[in-house]
């Protein structure tokens, strides 16, 4: 493409400039380390996920859950 623009290789998503191409591939194709819940094992991308969940679904384990999580 003329403009500098390119899909993505892996998935074919876009067209992209340079940057929004680095974006892209970060977000969507770099391998993420997980947080888990201590009590029931479900995955999250973040603390503030962790969080959220443990206090809606473990209200009881709050602490317990979050101080255990661990990277995946």
């Amino acid at each position: 493409m003329s403009d500098g623009k390119v899909p993505c290789s892996h998935c074919g998503a876009g067209p992209f400039s340079p940057g929004v191409m680095r974006v892209h591939m970060s977000r969507e194709h770099q391998p993420v380390e997980r947080l888990v819940c201590k009590v029931c094992s479900l995955p999250f991308d973040n603390r503030d996920e962790l969080r959220a969940h443990v206090m809606r679904t473990h209200p009881l384990h709050d602490r317990f859950a979050l101080a255990g999580a661990t990277a995946e």
